[in-house]
Formats: structure tokens, sequence, C-alpha cells
């Protein structure tokens, strides 16, 4: 068979359900007469279940071996038959299922070898059935070799069914068998628990017939024969789930009536809450009989009677021959009816199954890393890092302006020039302030004698106005001097002119005040960090971080934010908030208007926050959750 043939019939199989091959195999139990043709249409049916190229079955049945296979016309199948044959005979010998995964040479297709042990009695292997299924890893050949033992567990007992020769031939049996083969009609498990019951209850004269499935060690009562709705915690249903989980603990038969009234003691026994399910139903016969899927129980039938119609021992062995078949159809109607969380939580239990299996160290080791991961994702800390756009701005600007309406004389400096204390900066023209301060002193002069001669004269009013008009001259002066002194501007500290061209501006008359330069003492810089609005609740005065200027951005500067800035600031664009940072160190390559990236510590923040805030909170205002 071709790959391509291969993958459409695994394609095929992916469509059918667990459910509708059971209803094949009942159909085929209620037709054949013979467990030869029973097992040979059952290869076919599961081998077209499964889409596989070889099936093989080999079993010893009535002093005979039957040993059939089915294989596709178009393939030689040599490469499958060897290891289907292998597994088959493994499985035979170990009486266990047997799953192995080889691959297709030149291809990227696996194929698993499944072979399951026949069984008509528990732990007695008749013979075994193997057949190929594509599947891609181990996980899936545990999934299909898991479905597989549920069907030739259903063949083993349709089989000896079939062996048995009138157990199940008469007509009454005609109902129950027509339940076998409509399993798969029934919309649950329920529906067909209830089927089961009601059937029973008329067969076999019961008072009341009870199904339980088994699950995780307990038995969850499915439905109670003239009964529509069930009440787990009610005393009546308590005690028939009691005694059936007694049946479950002990897998065997279990029937408690009058002694007087059952001659047959070795079927009698002293069980003690079947003897109080006795008790509680006045009495009357009861009875538990465990449904088993090769060594394991999946079910439990209870049943009562009047007190006129005891249990005989051939009466509870036709009956476990009747309900038997039921097992594995409920089996698989379970599956198929399970819902994602029943499914999830049964994937659950086989991957801790798979984990916690013996001699899996290595598993454990890698679970207990992974779980140790989600134990320091979710609630370990980590230091919460805040990186933002950021640049050099001075931290004091000192402005130079027009010290008197005049002209500029001369600028001694340039925009980006390093200036020392003292230097001479800019000078104004000083001609006219030299020629008012000429005039004012000679007028001053002329006054000083014009106040002597009026104290010679004794002309006491003539002294006083000489001498006001000499203080007011005396003022003017001064001013003139002030402004002569102020003509040459010089630098208060060292430090840089950060503006003001003013070599292209001599000879320019500018009024008195008007800005002429601007400078910036040395190493009296700061970082401006451009806060988006989205974090701007996060950053706060006295976090600590470092800066990386584009320029350098090998040197990392260590800052800490001083103030933060009420308002917004539009800059390229966007919104953001002023943040201040002080340096330390502040060496001499920052220039102002630098930019770079600062990283600030906001503190220690949950990982899984830290991780995943950013997309909450986008979802919270895209989604409004």
């Amino acid at each position: 068979m071709t790959t391509a043939t291969l993958e459409q019939q695994a394609a095929e199989k992916d469509n059918k359900t667990p459910v509708e091959v059971c209803a094949v195999l009942a159909g085929l139990g209620e037709s054949c007469h013979s467990t030869s043709k029973f097992y040979r249409q059952a290869l076919e049916a599961i081998a077209e279940h499964f889409g596989s190229p070889y099936a093989a079955v080999r079993v010893t049945h009535s002093a005979s071996t039957l040993d059939e296979h089915v294989k596709a016309e178009e393939d030689d199948t040599l490469m499958w038959a060897s290891a289907a044959e292998e597994a088959l005979l493994d499985s035979q010998a170990q009486n266990i299922p047997i799953a192995r995964l080889y691959g297709v040479a030149g291809t990227s297709l696996r194929v698993a070898a499944l072979a399951v042990p026949v069984c008509e009695q528990a732990n007695r292997p008749i013979g075994a059935i193997s057949l190929i299924a594509r599947c891609q890893n181990a996980a899936v050949a545990k999934v299909f070799l898991s479905e597989l033992t549920a069907l030739v567990s259903l063949i083993a007992t349709h089989a000896r069914v079939i062996g048995s020769k009138g157990k199940l031939g008469t007509e009454d049996d005609s109902a129950l068998k027509r339940a076998v083969v409509k399993a798969a009609d029934f919309q649950s498990l329920y529906e067909l628990a209830f089927a089961v019951t009601n059937s029973l209850k008329n067969k076999y004269n019961c008072d009341q017939v009870t199904l339980g499935q088994v699950v995780s060690g307990r038995i969850r009562v499915l439905s109670i024969s003239g009964l529509d709705n069930i009440y787990p915690k009610s005393p009546g249903v308590k005690h028939i789930c009691q005694a059936m989980e007694e049946c479950l603990d002990s897998g065997e038969v279990i029937c408690c009536q009058d002694e007087d009234k059952w001659s047959e003691e070795s079927v009698a026994t002293n069980h003690r809450l079947h003897k109080q399910w006795h008790h509680e139903v006045g009495n009357s016969p009861v009875a538990s009989v465990p449904l088993m899927v090769g060594d394991r129980c999946v079910a439990v039938l209870g049943m009562s009677r009047s007190k006129q119609l005891p249990f005989t021992s051939d009466e509870l062995s036709q009956i476990s021959q009747t309900v038997t078949p039921f097992a594995p159809a409920m089996e698989l109607v379970a599956k198929a009816d399970r819902g994602l969380l029943r499914h999830s939580i049964d994937v659950a239990k086989k991957a801790t199954g798979w984990l916690l299996a013996p001699y899996t160290y290595r598993r454990k080791m890698v679970a207990a890393t992974v779980l140790a991961g989600v134990a320091w994702f979710c609630f370990a800390t980590i230091s919460y890092q805040i990186t933002v756009p950021s640049r050099i701005a001075p931290t004091e600007i000192r402005y130079f302006a027009a010290p008197f309406e005049g002209t500029i004389k001369a600028c001694h400096v340039e925009v980006g020039d390093e200036v020392t204390r003292g230097q001479l900066l800019y000078e104004m023209d000083t001609s006219d302030l030299l020629l008012e301060r000429d005039k004012l002193e000679s007028e001053l002069a002329v006054l000083r004698l014009r106040v002597n001669q009026a104290l010679i004269a004794e002309d006491v009013k003539s002294a006083a106005l000489s001498g006001a008009e000499m203080r007011v001259l005396q003022a003017q002066l001064a001013i003139a001097r002030h402004n002569l002194d102020a003509a040459k501007v010089r630098a208060p500290a060292d430090g840089t002119v950060v503006s003001g061209k003013l070599s292209k501006r001599i000879g320019e008359v500018v009024p008195l005040g008007a800005p002429l330069l601007e400078f910036v003492p040395r190493g009296d810089w700061s970082v401006e960090l451009l806060v988006p609005e989205t974090i701007a609740d996060e950053m706060q005065a006295g976090f600590q971080g470092s800066f990386a200027c584009s320029a350098r951005p090998g040197e990392s500067l260590d800052c800490r934010i001083v103030r933060i800035r009420p308002s917004s600031e539009p800059v390229d664009g966007k919104n953001v908030y002023i943040a201040e940072a002080s340096v330390d160190g502040k060496p001499e390559w920052m220039r102002s208007g630098m930019e770079g990236v600062a990283q600030i510590d906001a503190g220690r923040r949950r990982v899984w926050w830290v991780a995943l805030h950013r997309i909450i909170d986008y979802v919270r205002l895209n989604l409004w959750l």
C-alpha cells in the first residue's frame, strides 16, 4: 500500500467513531452462527475501522486453530506482515496488549503495530488480534491500543455467546440482542442504561434493576428501572450504591436472600452491605453482578426480586452471561459521549499515570522542572525595568540681555564655546556714554562753583537750588558710569555658550533688555525622560536607573528621578510627561540636546505581570474587558 493510500484510509478512520464499529460487531454477533466466521468478519470490520493495510487473527477454539489475515489488494504487505505477526505472537505469549511504532523510510509516515490477546475467560488467552494503524506519536498509539482492547474484548464476548449455543438463543432473549445491536443508536450512556435495566426487569421478573458505572473506583448510578429521576443522596439509592461497590471490591457475583429459600450455600454470601440492602427492601432477594472487560470491572448490575422468586446459581450465571456483552459497549458509548471537560479530565488522568509510572525518572524531572517554572512565573517577583527615550538638557540656563539701549560693538565667543570665569563675552558701543559722562562731569564741576559762589555771597536760596541740580547730575553720572562698566559682559562662571550668534549682529542697535546670549555653567546637566502617558503613573520621583547616550552607548551613567512635570507636552506628535533626572559624574563630553535611552527600576513585580501587563492593558482598552 502506498503512503497516500495509507493516509487516505487513516483519514477515513478519523471520520468513524468507536460506536459505529461496536454496532457492526454486535450485528455480526447476531447474524453469525459459527465463531470462525464471526472472527473473520470481525477482523475485516476492525481493519476497515482503523484503516489498516494488514490485520491478522490467530485463535484456538474448539480444538481447532483459526489463522486469518486481511490485507490491501494493491500493496505488497511483506513489510507490514512481519511487524504485525511479531506483535501478535508477543501479545499472545505475554498476555498483554502491545503497541510498537515504526517509521517508513523516505517518508514522514509513522505507523504502529497493535496487538491484543483474545481471552474468552479471564487471564486465559486463546489467541490474539493484531493490525497496522497510522499514528504519529506514542500518545496516539496508546489511544488506538485502548480502543482496540475494548473492541477485542467485545469480539471475545460475542464469540463466547455464539459458542454457548443456546444461552442467548431463545426467543425471550431477542429484546436483549436488539439492545446490543442498537447500542450505537443511543444518544448517551444514560439512555443505554435505561434500556438495559428495563429489559432485564421484564425478562427476569425483577422488582427493580439498577445499573451503575465504575468511575475512579466508585459506583455512579446510571439507571434504576421504573424511575425517571435518580437522587443519589436518597437512602434507598445509597444502600444500592454501597452494595454495588461491595460487589466491585469483591469482583464476583454476590447474592443475599433468606437461607430457608436458598438451597445452594456456595452461592449465598455473608457480605454486610448486601445484608443491609436485603433488610431495607423487606428481606427480598438481592444480587449484584459485575460487568467485566478482561480483568477490569466497568459496571455493576444490581437486582431485587419478590420473596417468592429467590435467585438460583444457574439463573445468576445466565444473567451474568446475558449482561456481559453490554460491558464493552458501555465503555465505547461512554467514550463517545464524553464532553470536552470529561475528555480533558480523562486525558489529564492518563497523563498523570504516564508521568507517575515506575522507572520514569526523566519524565518526573522534566515535569518537576516545568512545574517549578510555572510556579516561578506565577508567584516569583523580578525587577520591573521601564525603558524610555531621553535627552540631555541643562539644569540651569543663564540669559544675558542688553544692559542698556545701544549698539553691539563686538562679540568674543561663538555658540558652543567653553569659557572660563571672567572671560569677556561681548561688548556694547560706549562712545555715546563716554561723551555723556564727560558732559555730566563738566556740568557737575560748574554747579560746584555756583554752590561755592552762592555760599560766599550768602545766597542760601541759590546755593540750595544749585545743590539740588548737582545731586541730579551726580545720579545721571552714576548711571552713565554703571552703563560703561556693564558694556563689557563677562562670564560669571566656567561654562558653555549654548545660544546667541552675536557675531552676525555687530552694529545692531538693541533695546534695553533684549536677549543676546544663553549660558550654561559647566557640568550643570540633567536628563529629561520622555515618559509616554500609558506608563506615566508607574514613574515616581526617587526611582533610580541608568542612562546611555546614543553618542556613547557603551558608557552608562547612574541617574535618579528628581521631579515629574505635572502636565504633558507634545513631542514628535505624541503627548509625553517630562521626568527630570540628575546624573552622577556629569562627564565633560555631555552636550545639550544629546539623545539616548534611560532604564528606570520601578520596583519588583510579579513575573506574569511584567510579561503580560501590556497585552492585558491592550485588551482592556480595545475590547472593554
